[in-house]
């Protein structure tokens, strides 16, 4: 009983909005509906015929309408799905694609830590080249650098260039220490190289290079 009470605020409302429009639209007492009635009655029965033929078929035309925009925007939305679906299933790829790359990567940086672990650049290059006899006059190191732009390697490792002058070697001694500094496997790079002849010999020359090193990020 409390609920029909309740309730009956929102029925008279509902009563109030039908008999609002059945008066907009039928007028007063259905004043509008009995108008038609009695224009449609007075019509000749082929008027008649096609009054009615006219109401059907306008009928139909809004039926028609109503499938058409319903399955329209039903296809619409299928078509939406589909692109939403494919599009999740590319980011899932992306996804699974840079997270293989990412291990590769987080791999690479791992052997490198162990290539490079406790290394001493200048002490590693001298102890080969006394490995091979070569005596080295002056290893010039300046401060480690960054890689350009916006090289990951940044946030775990430097390059560290170290400039490597020799006054006196023959040719094979400077191949042989050339070769033992890039099988080394502490990822030293041999570049610039430079030879000069020497005054009153042809046996022997002054040789620079330099050997970039990987030093770790704190160096």
């Amino acid at each position: 009983m409390a609920v029909a009470q309740a309730l009956e605020p929102v029925f008279n409302r509902i009563r109030g909005i039908k008999r609002f429009f059945g008066e907009k639209i039928f007028g007063h007492n259905n004043e509008r509906l009995d108008l038609i009635m009695d224009s449609f009655n007075k019509l000749t029965p082929k008027k008649r015929s096609l009054t009615i033929a006219a109401l059907i078929a306008f009928v139909v035309i809004m039926v028609l309408s109503i499938f058409f925009i319903y399955f329209y925007q039903l296809s619409s939305l299928k078509g939406q799905l589909s692109e939403r679906r494919n599009s999740f299933n590319k980011l899932g790829i992306i996804g699974k694609s840079f997270g293989v790359e990412t291990a590769k990567f987080d791999d690479m940086v791992s052997g490198i830590k162990r290539k490079i672990s406790g290394l001493r650049v200048k002490a590693e290059l001298e102890k080969l080249a006394n490995s091979v006899g070569v005596d080295i006059d002056d290893i010039d190191a300046p401060a480690p650098k960054e890689y350009d732009g916006d090289n990951p390697l940044n946030k775990y490792f430097k390059k560290h260039d170290h400039e490597v002058r020799i006054s006196k070697i023959s040719i094979p001694e400077l191949l042989d220490f050339l070769v033992a500094i890039e099988k080394a496997d502490r990822l030293f790079q041999v570049s610039d190289l430079r030879i000069s002849g020497l005054y009153k010999t042809k046996l022997h020359f002054e040789a620079m290079f330099k050997v970039q090193a990987i030093v770790g990020s704190d160096s």
